[in-house]
Order: C-alpha cells, then sequence, then structure tokens
C-alpha cells in the first residue's frame, strides 16, 4: 500500500510535467501545472511537489451529478480517451501500465475475503475475477478483450470529487438533485447493463458527483453543446487501460437519480454510454452507426460489452 502510493505520486508528477500541456491544448481541461518536480530519496521515501493553476474562478461549481452533469463529465472523458486512442504514448512508461485505483492485483486481501463471503453471488465473483481482470489487463494479452479494442490513456479514479463544472445546467424533468448511484447500495441481482435496450450512439456520457462544481448562472462561453465545460484533476492513478473502466466507475457511483427505479436508472446509463460513444465517434471522426472496423473500430456493441466487463470488475472491488 505505501509503495503504490509512493509511485502515485511519481506518476502524477509525470502526468503534469509531460502531458497536462497537451491535454488543455486539445480542449481536455486539466490545471495547468507552474511546477511538478518529484525525487526519489531513498526506499519508501519521496519528494513530490506540484504547483497548479487554481480552477475555482472558471470552475466554480461542484455537487451531486444530474444527468446533464454526467454527460458534461462524459464529454471530457471521450475528449481524454480520443487524444491516446490507437497511439504508441512513450509516456505511458512513466505512468501505470494499467491506470486503475481498483484493479485486482492491488487488491488480493480483499479477493481472499470475499471467497468467504456468506452471500453466494460474493463467492461466485470471486472465482470470477481472475479470468475477468486477464482480459482488462493488457491489450496484447491473449485474454484481451476484443483483441484489444477500447485500450487507451484512462484516469484511473474518475469520481466526482476530482471534477469541477463551469456553471449549473438547467434541471430537466430528466434531472435530479441529490441522490445516489447504482452501487450506493450495492445490488447484486438483475441486470448490471442491459445490452439489448442499447441501440444506438446519439449522444454521450457518466461521471463522479464529488469532483464537479457549477455556478448558479451561466453566459455562452461557459456552456459547449448546452452542457457545462468540464475539468478534471488528480492524475494519480492515470495510466494505460480499456476506456470502459472510467465509465463504469463514473455510472456506478456518480450518477444521483433519488427516487428513480431501476428501470429509470438503466436508462439513464444507456443514455450516457449512448452520449460517450457519439462524441467519441464525433472527436476520431468514425461512424457510430457502422459495424465495419475500418469505419469504427470500437463499435456501441463492443463498448456496452466491454462495460458490462468493467462493471463486473467493478462489483468485486465494491464487494470486496
Amino acid at each position: 500500500g505505501h509503495v503504490r502510493k509512493i509511485k502515485s505520486y511519481e506518476v502524477e508528477t509525470n502526468f503534469y510535467k509531460s502531458i497536462a500541456k497537451q491535454f488543455n491544448a486539445q480542449g481536455c481541461r486539466v490545471p495547468h501545472p507552474l511546477l511538478s518536480e518529484y525525487e526519489r530519496q531513498s526506499p519508501g521515501k519521496c519528494s513530490a511537489t506540484i504547483v497548479m493553476e487554481d480552477l475555482r474562478e472558471r470552475f466554480p461549481v461542484r455537487g451531486g451529478l444530474t444527468l446533464l452533469q454526467a454527460k458534461a463529465a462524459a464529454s471530457w472523458l471521450a475528449r481524454m480517451h480520443a487524444i491516446s486512442w490507437g497511439k504508441r504514448l512513450e509516456i505511458i512508461e512513466q505512468l501505470w501500465p494499467e491506470g486503475c485505483y481498483w484493479r485486482l492485483d492491488t487488491r488480493k486481501d480483499e479477493l481472499a475475503s470475499m471467497h468467504a463471503s456468506d452471500h453466494s453471488w460474493v463467492r461466485r465473483l470471486a472465482r470470477a475475477a481472475p479470468a475477468i481482470a486477464d482480459k482488462l489487463r493488457s491489450p496484447s494479452s491473449p485474454e484481451a478483450f476484443c483483441s484489444g479494442a477500447g485500450w487507451t490513456l484512462v484516469h484511473g479514479d474518475f469520481k466526482a470529487a476530482n471534477m469541477v463544472f463551469s456553471t449549473s445546467p438547467p434541471q430537466t424533468n430528466n434531472d435530479n438533485e441529490g441522490g445516489v448511484g447504482i452501487f450506493s447500495g450495492f445490488c447484486p441481482t438483475g441486470s448490471l447493463a442491459d445490452s439489448s435496450k442499447r441501440s444506438g450512439a446519439t449522444h454521450p456520457g457518466p461521471f463522479f458527483a464529488e469532483q464537479f462544481a457549477f455556478s448558479d448562472e451561466a453566459s455562452e462561453g461557459d456552456l459547449e453543446d448546452g452542457l457545462p465545460k468540464c475539468a478534471v484533476y488528480d492524475f494519480q492513478y492515470c495510466g494505460g487501460g480499456f476506456c470502459a473502466r472510467d465509465l463504469a466507475q463514473l455510472v456506478c457511483i456518480g450518477l444521483n437519480m433519488p427516487g428513480a427505479d431501476f428501470e429509470a436508472f438503466m436508462d439513464a446509463e444507456t443514455d450516457l454510454l449512448e452520449h460517450y460513444h457519439s462524441r467519441l465517434c464525433a472527436i476520431l471522426e468514425w461512424d457510430p452507426m457502422s459495424v465495419d472496423p475500418e469505419a469504427c473500430p470500437l463499435t456501441f456493441r463492443d463498448l456496452s460489452r466491454l462495460y458490462e466487463l468493467c462493471l463486473l470488475d467493478f462489483a468485486r472491488f465494491q464487494g470486496g
């Protein structure tokens, strides 16, 4: 645990030193780094200094995620993933090879406790966990999902506490204040994602509540495609990974729909996934309706399947 935390400081300083400026230049807003230094002093000890821009002036809003706020976060996520999609980034060697706060390799004690659980579904998930992790570990492993389709640079801890927004979006009948996401009470039964309901790609997707901020009134410059602008920080667990890992974390513990039944939450989940896929295709100039891998390397069907696999992996983390 301690060694991993020390490594996370090195990863974050590397991100701000080598990647942050590129993100901002391509419209993927993160704090502008003023100083980023890291020194490994001895085993188990380091000195890390990061001085960054204060985002609160342009992104003053934080709070629980409504559906519109979650879509703004998903738009940011699509842009982040698109920046490194299909590219061999040398910087990845300075980050985590597998970027994910909750990956199985760091949760062995929790997995062991799951095998002794009183709940049969937890024990079944524990038995399946290594095989699921193998499919998500590397795009080049024999077990990798869809021959590695969907592998990119991921945030690794995409929760609301790491996001801020330019303005509060207007309330709609589909938006709700407060509330909890799908894993706040953790439901082990039923389908977590109904692929049969996902038929196309028309809008972009989801994120975490404590990491966003909004102002009370919006000027034209505060909005993008009718959504508030979003900025994200905390890149301690950034690295290589399948795009749907960030999506799964966002949907599971970020989307707030108080009083909504499971069916309504499923509809919102689908809306967010379609929104993310639509934005990703627009940025990368793919045809979202095509099943030709040349025209659309990650179809919506493939994204949905990958997302469901990541949901199981996140359920393992929550169950442990």
